[in-house]
């Protein structure tokens, strides 16, 4: 489908339009399709609905001339096809140019998932005899309030109200799911989201923040303790029993909502009313702050020094969005920030834009990073896993404007159960919600680094680093613009710090450096990343890398391996591309992976091939991943109920054989079959047997390589109707 003339000014099939159900085969026919009168059931507030594609020439000259009629693009679908709102009142002769392709009304058919159209719905969908409950998005341009009355009158029954987001859950006969879809307002319907189930656990378990603070008096304790958290996601926060004693409060506004109550518990909530119910950093100290307070609303993060003078914070975690996928000057000045404030890592979500198209000229999801200071160079931007580590639809996509990899990391943003004010619990979700877990975990590698190099803080250069290149590829091999370089592990990185498997350097320009690394035998992967905090590029170039280092790893023999590079040319086929080895005159994190490398000493090169600035501090790090398997959840020290649902990880590099998982009562004695699953499986969904133990744990095998969970964890009903006779005055 795609003509390569030339590497970045490709050629689309225009005769296809490429959608869930299936290729669309278009046809030259617009002039004899706005003839068409449009009926009067179509109309919607003064407004109609079509799916319309342009010829590939003019695309973007007829889309403006589109929009100064009044028309709205709301969504983009390859190929250069738009789902658009058109005002009743134009007359459709103003829209015969030449660059329109075709224009058609949206048939139900592709209204619908796939799911919907085959009748296959999930069993939790399945609510009432003959009725089941779906998502609805309805069309952008529609308020919320406007929807509600619009299914009011369709006689649709909804559950809850509609989200500003442009969605509503309905629940309806299955024998009206075509008059549901046919509805003019309606653009897609989906199977409702599974059962919301106490996802911090997940979340950290997701991340393997578990396995370095562990519930029992031997292993790892890493809960953010002595490190502070600066954070502005609305205002006030609690009052939560989980935050008691570690939070402190720098507000100039009246209360805030609740959003800021649930970044601030999946950051450092301590699950003091539930324990299945924490943060990454348990530990950790928060100072929360209005997030419109200050210069342009981001008062923590433009007075860092400040705030690190006073309080030692020095981690920032910002959920807000400014603008979409533009470097500008609130973006130079965070990099800026970055570089005068050494020790700040500066976390933001990723945004939820994906469905947004923000021109960065391949249409939805590309491109849609939500600008403001997370589009910049030395920023942390999340993006959003559920977790079972699957990509949420909303959560947006790189590159940047210029070309750059976003998102950096991906973590579990999606149905968190975190706290809200009052003492009680409520569901996040979005890059929102992804963005304070990765803050989290950067407090509690901060209390590594401290508890391994005599109580000094890091550079947030390298906390950064590591996290990005301990990260697990998901995806396509190698960093990609949908989920950076990976899903975050705890674990991995806190190996990195503590075997101190990083390095710190200068060059200048033309200079070079060499670095070895060992690699011994039974190591699954070389990961090796040089990264710099880079200076603030100018919101008029073309793209905004400044001092421009290179990268390569040689091995024994003398093989060269260059970085990966993606390509950012601003189409669907060559955004979704894998990444390939190459030069990178882009980024400021340059990433070398070798899988089962040969044992012996590798070469690790840096060259300053153009630095304006005259000097430029680097990190390269490195992560040594063992061939071997490591049971991450239930690590040790867990309570399970009998008959719920647990979510069994381990982390596995290279295997190529079906995993078989078992679990044991007696502590190893005997062993019970879960299931048997596939080599690229890391999880799987255990039903908890009906039996009462302290001494279970789990295994995890392949082959003659297996891991078991490091220590017992219990099996017990959950007490029910408790009842406090006495509380201590404290």
């Amino acid at each position: 489908v795609i003509i390569n003339v030339h590497a970045t000014q490709p050629i689309l099939a225009v005769n296809k339009i490429m959608l869930k159900q299936g290729v669309l085969q278009t046809v030259s026919d617009a002039t004899i399709a706005l003839k068409k009168p449009v009926s009067p059931e179509e109309v919607v507030a003064g407004r109609y609905y079509r799916l319309l594609q342009f010829e590939n020439t003019g695309a973007t000259a007829g889309k403006a001339s589109f929009e100064a009629m009044g028309i709205h693009f709301l969504s983009y679908v390859p190929y250069n096809a738009w789902f658009v709102s058109i005002p009743i009142s134009l007359d459709p002769v103003r829209m015969m140019i030449p660059s329109l392709r075709t224009i058609m009304p949206v048939a139900s058919v592709v209204k619908m998932h796939t799911r919907v159209k085959e009748g296959s719905f999930p069993d939790y969908t399945l609510v009432e005899q003959g009725k089941v409950d779906l998502i609805v998005r309805y069309y952008q341009d529609i308020t919320s309030t406007s929807a509600e009355t619009l299914f009011k009158q369709a006689k649709i029954d909804l559950i809850g109200a509609p989200s500003p987001s442009g969605y509503v859950t309905v629940r309806i006969s299955r024998d009206r799911l075509n008059e549901l879809c046919s509805l003019p307002f309606v653009k897609f319907v989906e199977p409702a989201t599974p059962p919301t189930t106490p996802d911090d656990t997940r979340g950290r378990s997701l991340h393997r923040s578990n396995v370095i603070n562990v519930p029992l008096v031997f292993g790892d304790h890493f809960n953010g303790d002595g490190v502070t958290i600066s954070l502005a996601d609305d205002g006030e926060i609690g009052p939560h029993i989980d935050f008691t004693g570690r939070v402190t409060q720098l507000l100039t506004t009246g209360p805030g909502g609740n959003h800021g109550d649930m970044t601030s518990g999946i950051a450092v909530g301590a699950g003091n009313l539930d324990p299945t119910i924490r943060g990454m950093a348990d530990g950790a100290n928060l100072i929360v702050h209005d997030i419109n307070a200050g210069t342009n609303g981001y008062d923590h993060v433009y007075n860092c020094a400040n705030y690190y003078s006073l309080y030692g914070a020095v981690i920032t975690s910002t959920s807000y969005s400014q603008g979409c996928n533009d470097y500008n000057t609130i973006t130079q000045s965070a990099d800026q920030l970055a570089l005068d404030n050494p020790q700040m890592t500066f976390v933001f979500s990723a945004g939820n834009h994906a469905q947004t198209d923000c021109g960065y000229g391949a249409g939805v999801p590309w491109g849609t990073i939500t600008g403001g200071m997370k589009i910049g160079k030395n920023p942390i931007a999340c993006a959003n896993l559920d977790a079972y580590e699957v990509l949420d639809n909303t959560s947006s996509h790189g590159p940047a404007d210029d070309g750059r990899i976003k998102p950096d990391v991906s973590s579990n943003g999606a149905d968190q159960l975190s706290t809200d004010e009052g003492n009680i619990y409520q569901v996040g979700g979005g890059t929102s919600a992804a963005c304070p877990g990765v803050a989290g975990v950067s407090a509690q590698l901060y209390q590594v680094y401290k508890n391994s190099y005599n109580g000094v803080n890091p550079d947030g250069a390298l906390i950064k680093a590591v996290i990005m290149n301990s990260a697990q590829d998901i995806g396509n091999a190698g960093p990609d613009f949908t989920y950076g370089f990976g899903r975050i592990n705890a674990y991995r990185a806190m190996q990195s710090i503590q075997n101190g498997a990083f390095v710190l350097d200068s060059l200048s320009q033309g200079g070079a450096r060499t670095f070895t690394v060992n690699v011994p035998s039974g190591v699954s992967k070389l990961k090796a990343m040089l990264y710099w905090a880079d200076a603030p590029g100018d919101p008029a170039a073309s793209f905004q890398l400044v001092n421009d280092l290179d990268f390569s790893v040689n091995a024994p023999g003398g093989s060269a391996y260059l970085p990966w590079v993606l390509d950012p040319t601003p189409n669907t086929v060559n955004l979704s591309n894998p990444a390939v080895r190459g030069v990178d005159h882009l980024n400021n994190a340059e990433q070398v992976t070798i899988d089962t490398p040969q044992p012996g000493v590798y070469q690790l090169t840096v060259n300053g091939t153009l630095i304006p600035t005259g000097s430029q501090r680097f990190y390269i790090t490195w992560d040594l991943v063992p061939d071997d398997i490591l049971v991450t959840y239930p690590f040790g020290g867990e309570g399970m109920v009998p008959g719920e649902t647990e979510l069994l990880r381990w982390d596995a590099e290279s295997q190529s054989a079906p995993f078989l998982i078992e679990y044991s009562a007696d502590a190893g004695a005997t062993w019970n079959t879960i299931a048997t699953v596939g080599a690229t499986v890391r999880q799987y969904d255990w039903t908890v047997p009906a039996i009462a133990s302290d001494q279970a744990l789990v295994r995890v095998s392949n082959g003659s390589t297996y891991d078991i969970s490091n220590a017992f964890f219990t099996i017990l009903e959950q007490p029910q109707n408790l009842s406090v006779d006495f509380a201590c005055p404290d």
